[in-house]
């Protein structure tokens, strides 16, 4: 009798965790269920690389994934022939069943394709030993494999503006590629294959308005999601801007960029009665100060966002300039260091870590680099790979590093 009450309680526990539940439709960029597509979950100001969780959509475009609660989320949605979509699963509640309904936007691709070149398993997909395809009188380009296996995956380069490897015309199979692509597989038949490129095949919808997400009878994750948005739109015009000006006029001098509409759009959200809409608008904020506009700003993101906020996770990196700008550097690195404990996020940790260490290096203060190094490789293990650069330029071991003979 005491054994079958003690797993009566312990089912009890089990089954009255708090937990989100995320029910997901995916619908392509004409409305129809992507040919391939994967639902991923990674906690906020993680990699996207290094997904929490992922499934594979259904043959109707849906999905369900459960997290604990407690902590924050992006959901990050990727299908053949569209972008990806992060989507900030940004919630108090404590057990929650999410309903959101997903349109993609399709890939950028060019209007006409002059030269196309081929990535594969044969050569490590690397872009460095990528291919030219022979581009034939019918408009279709031809790359010949020669290859023992069952069949070969490969991408294209020269399809998508942005510049991705994506996925080609020729599939006997996809397989998500690890970066928010996918690669096609086909098989091979005596010994090789003519992988051929059609680009009258290639997916294109110029539909207004995607991405498009509705969270059902939630207006709060609405909102937040039209914050992320709007500001990610306005980022992504920002450095176009930027780029096309230093092209233009070899440096930066004199650029200017109008921010003036997102900054009252956010300022408003931060007035706003709904605390949790207020302090996710005040971290999308952060972008903007960080761009050296709004700088006067600092102390109405940090009295809505505490040091262990864990949206700081959107912005890790920016953490100390912020509080540095509100309070000054001295202030800044005593409140960090009264509260870096109670962070809850590791991946903020170690950036606020490799920031102090960069400093550190600067300052030619190798023994405090030393020691942040070694800080971050024992405590942060997961965060190895997000970091791999930052950890190569503070390893004391580094062959080349100021004060040693080369």
């Amino acid at each position: 009798m005491y054994k079958v009450f003690i797993l009566s309680l312990f089912l009890l526990i089990q089954f009255s965790l708090a937990d989100i539940t995320i029910k997901g439709s995916i619908k392509n960029a004409k409305g129809q269920t992507p040919k391939f597509a994967d639902a991923h979950i990674v906690e906020l100001g993680g990699s996207t690389s290094q997904p929490l969780k992922s499934i594979h959509v259904d043959k109707s475009g849906k999905f369900t994934l459960e997290v604990e609660s407690g902590k924050y989320y992006m959901l990050y949605l990727t299908a053949t022939d569209h972008r990806a979509l992060t989507v900030p699963i940004v919630t108090d509640e404590k057990k929650i069943t999410l309903v959101i309904n997903i349109q993609l936007q399709a890939n950028n691709y060019q209007e006409t394709f002059d030269e196309v070149e081929l990535i594969g398993d044969w050569n490590k997909f690397s872009f460095r030993k990528a291919k030219k395809m022979k581009k034939l009188e019918n408009g279709t380009f031809i790359y010949s494999i020669r290859s023992d296996a069952e069949k070969v995956a490969y991408q294209l380069i020269g399809l998508d503006e942005a510049g991705h490897s994506v996925n080609g015309t020729m599939n006997d199979a996809y397989e998500y590629d690890g970066g928010g692509d996918y690669k096609s597989v086909v098989k091979t038949s005596g010994g090789g294959v003519d992988i051929v490129f059609d680009p009258k095949k290639v997916f294109r919808s110029n539909v207004a308005g995607l991405p498009k997400v509705d969270f059902k009878n939630n207006a709060d994750l609405n909102t937040i999601y039209t914050i992320d948005k709007k500001t990610n739109s306005t980022m992504d015009d920002f450095y176009k801007s930027r780029r096309a000006y230093n092209a233009e006029h070899k440096g930066l001098d004199g650029f200017e960029f109008d921010f003036s509409n997102i900054g009252l759009f956010l300022e408003k959200q931060m007035e706003g009665e709904d605390k949790l809409t207020a302090r996710f608008a005040a971290a999308k904020y952060v972008r903007l100060i960080s761009t050296g506009y709004f700088s006067g700003a600092a102390k109405n993101v940090t009295g809505l966002l505490a040091i262990t906020d864990p949206l700081w996770g959107l912005n890790s990196f920016s953490l100390f300039d912020i509080y540095s700008k509100a309070y000054g550097e001295e202030i800044a690195n005593k409140k960090i260091a009264e509260n870096f404990d109670k962070i809850p996020s590791k991946s903020v940790q170690a950036k606020i870590l490799v920031l102090q260490g960069m400093e550190a290096k600067k300052k030619d203060d190798m023994k405090l680099v030393a020691e942040i190094f070694d800080q971050l490789n024992t405590g942060y293990p997961k965060q190895k790979s997000e970091l791999r650069w930052y950890l190569g330029e503070l390893d004391p071991s580094k062959a080349i590093m100021k004060g040693k003979p080369v």
